[in-house]
Protein backbone atom coordinates (compact mmCIF):
# COMPACT_ATOMS: atom_id res chain seq x y z
CA UNK A 1 0.00 0.00 0.00
CA UNK A 2 0.97 3.42 -1.03
CA UNK A 3 2.80 5.64 1.88
CA UNK A 4 0.98 8.83 2.44
CA UNK A 5 1.86 11.80 4.72
CA UNK A 6 -0.51 14.74 5.44
CA UNK A 7 0.25 18.27 5.82
CA UNK A 8 0.19 18.25 9.36
CA UNK A 9 3.97 16.80 8.75
CA UNK A 10 5.37 20.17 8.16
CA UNK A 11 5.46 24.14 8.92
CA UNK A 12 3.04 25.61 6.13
CA UNK A 13 4.64 25.09 2.70
CA UNK A 14 8.03 23.15 4.57
CA UNK A 15 10.17 26.52 5.26
CA UNK A 16 12.66 26.79 8.13
CA UNK A 17 11.78 30.04 9.52
CA UNK A 18 14.37 32.05 7.65
CA UNK A 19 13.60 30.78 4.33
CA UNK A 20 9.88 31.66 4.51
CA UNK A 21 10.48 34.97 6.00
CA UNK A 22 13.13 35.46 2.89
CA UNK A 23 10.03 34.48 0.73
CA UNK A 24 8.67 36.75 2.00
CA UNK A 25 10.58 39.43 1.65
CA UNK A 26 10.88 38.75 -2.06
CA UNK A 27 7.39 38.60 -2.47
CA UNK A 28 6.89 41.79 -1.04
CA UNK A 29 9.89 43.19 -3.90
CA UNK A 30 6.98 42.31 -6.35
CA UNK A 31 9.81 40.09 -8.14
CA UNK A 32 8.06 38.35 -11.02
CA UNK A 33 9.88 34.71 -10.70
CA UNK A 34 9.54 34.02 -14.34
CA UNK A 35 10.23 37.11 -15.95
CA UNK A 36 13.62 37.57 -17.61
CA UNK A 37 15.14 40.64 -19.16
CA UNK A 38 13.40 41.87 -22.11
CA UNK A 39 17.09 41.81 -23.92
CA UNK A 40 17.53 38.26 -23.75
CA UNK A 41 16.09 35.94 -26.50
CA UNK A 42 16.00 32.77 -23.99
CA UNK A 43 12.09 30.79 -24.62
CA UNK A 44 10.93 29.57 -21.32
CA UNK A 45 7.99 28.46 -22.79
CA UNK A 46 9.40 26.46 -25.69
CA UNK A 47 12.70 25.38 -23.09
CA UNK A 48 9.67 23.93 -20.63
CA UNK A 49 7.29 22.61 -23.40
CA UNK A 50 9.77 20.26 -24.79
CA UNK A 51 11.18 19.01 -21.68
CA UNK A 52 7.84 18.29 -21.48
CA UNK A 53 7.17 16.22 -24.58
CA UNK A 54 10.45 14.73 -23.37
CA UNK A 55 8.81 13.04 -20.00
CA UNK A 56 5.43 12.47 -22.37
CA UNK A 57 7.79 10.22 -24.50
CA UNK A 58 9.57 8.31 -21.61
CA UNK A 59 6.56 7.98 -20.14
CA UNK A 60 4.91 6.11 -22.58
CA UNK A 61 7.40 3.26 -22.48
CA UNK A 62 7.27 0.35 -20.09
CA UNK A 63 9.20 0.86 -17.38
CA UNK A 64 11.37 -1.44 -16.38
CA UNK A 65 15.16 -2.11 -15.25
CA UNK A 66 17.76 -1.71 -17.57
CA UNK A 67 19.78 -4.92 -19.42
CA UNK A 68 22.16 -5.88 -21.58
CA UNK A 69 20.88 -6.70 -24.96
CA UNK A 70 23.03 -9.84 -27.13
CA UNK A 71 22.79 -10.00 -30.48
CA UNK A 72 25.35 -11.59 -33.54
CA UNK A 73 27.70 -10.47 -35.48
CA UNK A 74 27.33 -11.81 -39.84
CA UNK A 75 30.97 -12.57 -38.38
CA UNK A 76 29.89 -14.29 -35.61
CA UNK A 77 31.31 -12.35 -32.66
CA UNK A 78 29.01 -10.89 -30.13
CA UNK A 79 27.71 -7.26 -29.81
CA UNK A 80 26.70 -6.82 -26.27
CA UNK A 81 24.32 -3.41 -25.70
CA UNK A 82 23.22 -1.48 -22.27
CA UNK A 83 18.98 -0.60 -22.22
CA UNK A 84 19.17 2.29 -19.36
CA UNK A 85 16.36 1.80 -16.80
CA UNK A 86 13.43 3.21 -18.43
CA UNK A 87 12.18 3.90 -14.77
CA UNK A 88 15.45 6.06 -13.88
CA UNK A 89 15.16 8.12 -17.19
CA UNK A 90 11.98 8.99 -16.73
CA UNK A 91 12.35 10.47 -13.16
CA UNK A 92 15.17 12.10 -14.62
CA UNK A 93 12.87 14.12 -17.43
CA UNK A 94 10.82 14.58 -14.37
CA UNK A 95 13.30 16.31 -12.42
CA UNK A 96 14.77 18.26 -15.06
CA UNK A 97 10.91 19.67 -15.77
CA UNK A 98 10.74 21.00 -12.21
CA UNK A 99 14.01 22.28 -12.29
CA UNK A 100 12.78 24.63 -15.31
CA UNK A 101 9.99 25.43 -13.85
CA UNK A 102 11.28 26.48 -10.49
CA UNK A 103 10.59 29.74 -10.41
CA UNK A 104 6.76 29.37 -11.36
CA UNK A 105 6.64 26.82 -8.29
CA UNK A 106 7.65 29.66 -6.21
CA UNK A 107 5.27 31.95 -7.74
CA UNK A 108 2.34 29.28 -6.98
CA UNK A 109 3.87 27.99 -3.36
CA UNK A 110 0.27 28.06 -1.68
CA UNK A 111 -0.83 25.72 -4.84
CA UNK A 112 1.23 23.64 -6.87
CA UNK A 113 4.24 24.43 -4.48
CA UNK A 114 2.36 22.76 -1.56
CA UNK A 115 1.51 19.56 -3.46
CA UNK A 116 4.56 19.16 -4.20
CA UNK A 117 6.04 19.31 -0.97
CA UNK A 118 3.20 16.69 -0.13
CA UNK A 119 4.71 14.57 -3.01
CA UNK A 120 8.51 15.35 -1.55
CA UNK A 121 7.62 13.89 1.76
CA UNK A 122 6.49 10.38 0.30
CA UNK A 123 9.62 10.31 -1.89
CA UNK A 124 11.49 10.55 1.63
CA UNK A 125 9.50 8.20 3.43
CA UNK A 126 9.86 5.38 0.23
CA UNK A 127 13.89 6.16 0.29
CA UNK A 128 14.21 5.62 3.89
CA UNK A 129 11.96 2.52 3.88
CA UNK A 130 14.47 0.38 1.20
CA UNK A 131 17.48 2.51 1.54
CA UNK A 132 20.40 0.14 2.58
CA UNK A 133 22.41 0.85 6.02
CA UNK A 134 25.92 0.69 5.07
CA UNK A 135 27.49 -2.18 7.35
CA UNK A 136 31.25 -2.69 7.60
CA UNK A 137 33.31 -5.98 9.28
CA UNK A 138 35.95 -4.40 11.58
CA UNK A 139 39.09 -5.73 11.17
CA UNK A 140 40.35 -6.55 14.65
CA UNK A 141 37.54 -8.21 16.23
CA UNK A 142 35.55 -9.22 13.03
CA UNK A 143 32.01 -8.15 14.29
CA UNK A 144 29.29 -5.64 11.62
CA UNK A 145 28.99 -2.10 12.79
CA UNK A 146 27.66 0.39 11.00
CA UNK A 147 29.47 3.37 9.04
CA UNK A 148 26.30 5.59 9.52
CA UNK A 149 26.20 5.75 5.63
CA UNK A 150 22.58 4.58 3.90
CA UNK A 151 22.13 4.52 0.53
CA UNK A 152 19.71 2.65 -2.64
CA UNK A 153 22.50 -0.24 -4.15
CA UNK A 154 23.17 -0.53 -8.12
CA UNK A 155 21.95 -3.88 -8.60
CA UNK A 156 24.03 -6.84 -8.56
CA UNK A 157 26.19 -4.90 -5.28
CA UNK A 158 27.48 -7.03 -2.81
CA UNK A 159 25.99 -6.30 0.98
CA UNK A 160 25.90 -7.50 4.42
CA UNK A 161 22.06 -9.55 4.62
CA UNK A 162 20.56 -10.72 7.35
CA UNK A 163 18.47 -14.26 7.28
CA UNK A 164 16.09 -15.71 9.13
CA UNK A 165 18.22 -16.99 12.13
CA UNK A 166 19.75 -13.57 12.46
CA UNK A 167 23.15 -14.52 10.80
CA UNK A 168 24.76 -11.75 8.68
CA UNK A 169 25.86 -13.13 5.17
CA UNK A 170 28.18 -11.24 2.65
CA UNK A 171 25.44 -11.29 -0.47
CA UNK A 172 25.86 -10.28 -4.38
CA UNK A 173 22.77 -8.64 -5.19
CA UNK A 174 21.28 -9.62 -1.64
CA UNK A 175 19.75 -6.02 -1.60
CA UNK A 176 17.87 -6.56 -5.37
CA UNK A 177 14.33 -6.82 -4.61
CA UNK A 178 14.25 -3.81 -2.73
CA UNK A 179 16.05 -1.52 -5.41
CA UNK A 180 13.16 -3.10 -7.58
CA UNK A 181 10.53 -1.80 -4.81
CA UNK A 182 12.00 0.97 -4.38
CA UNK A 183 12.30 2.14 -8.14
CA UNK A 184 8.98 1.00 -9.00
CA UNK A 185 7.39 2.59 -5.99
CA UNK A 186 8.77 6.10 -7.21
CA UNK A 187 6.72 5.96 -10.72
CA UNK A 188 3.72 6.41 -9.28
CA UNK A 189 5.16 9.80 -7.34
CA UNK A 190 6.63 10.86 -10.05
CA UNK A 191 3.31 10.85 -12.18
CA UNK A 192 1.59 13.19 -9.50
CA UNK A 193 4.63 15.20 -9.47
CA UNK A 194 4.32 15.33 -13.61
CA UNK A 195 0.54 16.15 -13.03
CA UNK A 196 1.53 19.18 -10.90
CA UNK A 197 4.21 20.43 -13.91
CA UNK A 198 1.51 19.48 -16.21
CA UNK A 199 -0.53 21.75 -14.64
CA UNK A 200 1.76 24.78 -14.33
CA UNK A 201 3.19 24.74 -17.97
CA UNK A 202 -0.79 24.52 -18.43
CA UNK A 203 -1.79 27.96 -16.15
CA UNK A 204 1.32 29.36 -17.83
CA UNK A 205 -0.37 28.67 -21.44
CA UNK A 206 3.51 27.31 -22.50
CA UNK A 207 1.16 24.60 -24.55
CA UNK A 208 -0.09 27.91 -26.71
CA UNK A 209 2.98 28.10 -28.94
CA UNK A 210 5.90 29.84 -28.83
CA UNK A 211 5.97 31.86 -25.72
CA UNK A 212 8.69 34.53 -25.55
CA UNK A 213 9.55 35.32 -21.25
CA UNK A 214 10.17 39.52 -20.88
Amino acid sequence: MQTKVSGDEFNELGFTDEEYKEFQEIQKMGVNFSEYSSKSDFSKGELALECFKKVFTLRSKEMKKGYYNYTYLPDGNELKSWIPDSRKEYISSVMALRTILAPEIAENAQTFGKQIILIDKEIGLIWDKFCYEELIKDVETGDLKKTGVKFIPDQDTSVWVQDDKGNYHYVEGGWNLKIEHYWNSLIPLYDRLFEQLNLIVHKNNYFKGKTIIG
